[in-house]
């Protein structure tokens, strides 16, 4: 019976699962066979948790192939150059919570808070933009915003476009509003013309993921003018022009990853980025569990960001009372 009702909840995940629901959007504007395609490897994916090679390459070339015009515009930019940069300014820091900030939710309020501590003014200039004060900084063609007005562009995916155009008119750093600092950034984000989180190619990352841990989209850091979130912020711009419907969440990641395939100046830029913030996921992971020293210096001692999610609960004292790995992290910044 316990089998049976793990298989009933299973299948329920997968019926109700929103990229499953979608899929016949996905049919009609990108034809029977490749939603049919994508469907069975979603399904696939979601029962033994692996994103195959075929569907990542085939999800490739079908995303590569929707934006060529783009692709053929940016071929002409074959510039290589050493990622280093002289510029001595502020830079800026972006980030975005739709709505008020005092309305956010807790966890978000917190990371937001940790990053307003660890973000030395000296060095950078920290703007929190919502929906009202975005338009202060970018425009985007009014044909985008309507359609999100509609919602035919999710927020995610808006929120995708948002980042990059702010990055490509000002340059700077994008983090997510549920990232959680302990430290402050390093010298070598100032220094570079491009950063990102990067990871060792593990066999997680490998299997899941089409960035295979060399880029991340929650955090990053280009040049105005970036050839890479200039090309991604076109593509996109493309892409919704075309499409009411996002062919697969990850759509920011596989741009990033037709450029790193199409552009050398954009793998150069990609490849020169040392690993870095190996213990990211790992506060998120272990935040209800309860607090030990050992733990905590383990995930700060080279890890400066923490991913957060304000979807899972959270709590400051475990069961028996003791303060938890997050109930500690949060003890730091007040």
């Amino acid at each position: 019976m316990r089998i049976i009702n793990r298989i009933k909840r299973k299948l329920s995940s997968i019926i109700n699962d929103p990229w499953v629901k979608n899929n016949g959007e996905v049919r009609k504007e990108f034809g029977l066979f490749t939603g049919l395609i994508i469907l069975v490897l979603n399904i696939a994916d979601m029962v033994t948790s692996y994103k195959t090679v075929f569907y990542k390459n085939y999800l490739l070339k079908i995303i590569k192939k929707d934006v060529q015009i783009t692709v053929d515009k940016y071929k002409k930019d074959t510039c290589v150059f050493d990622g280093k940069i002289t510029n001595n300014a502020k830079i800026h820091v972006w980030v975005i919570w739709w709505q008020d900030i005092k309305n956010a939710p807790q966890i978000v309020q917190e990371c937001i808070a940790s990053q307003r501590l660890y973000i030395n003014n000296k060095y950078y200039e920290y703007h929190l933009l919502n929906s009202e004060t975005v338009w202060d900084y970018v425009e985007l063609p009014q044909e985008i915003i309507e359609k999100f007005n509609r919602k035919e562009i999710g927020f995610a995916h808006f929120s995708d476009i948002l980042r990059l155009a702010l990055i490509k008119k000002y340059g700077g750093v994008w983090m997510d509003a549920t990232i959680f600092m302990t430290n402050q950034l390093p010298e070598s984000i100032r220094a570079s013309s491009f950063y990102s989180n990067k990871k060792k190619a593990d066999g997680y990352n490998q299997r899941k993921l089409i960035s295979e841990g060399k880029w991340t989209t929650y955090f990053f850091k280009a040049e105005p003018d970036d050839i890479i979130v200039s090309f991604v912020l076109d593509a996109l711009i493309e892409y919704w022009r075309k499409h009411s419907v996002a062919v697969d969440y990850f759509l920011f990641d596989y741009l990033i990853a037709v450029a790193y395939d199409e552009f050398s100046r954009a793998k150069h830029e990609i490849d020169l980025i040392p690993e870095n913030n190996p213990e990211v996921f790992s506060l998120f992971v272990e935040r209800n569990k309860r607090y030990t020293l050992e733990f905590f210096e383990k995930i700060t001692k080279d890890t400066i960001i923490h991913k957060q999610s304000y979807k899972f609960p959270y709590s400051k004292q475990d069961k028996d009372g003791f303060i938890t790995n997050w109930g500690h992290a949060c003890e730091r910044i007040k």
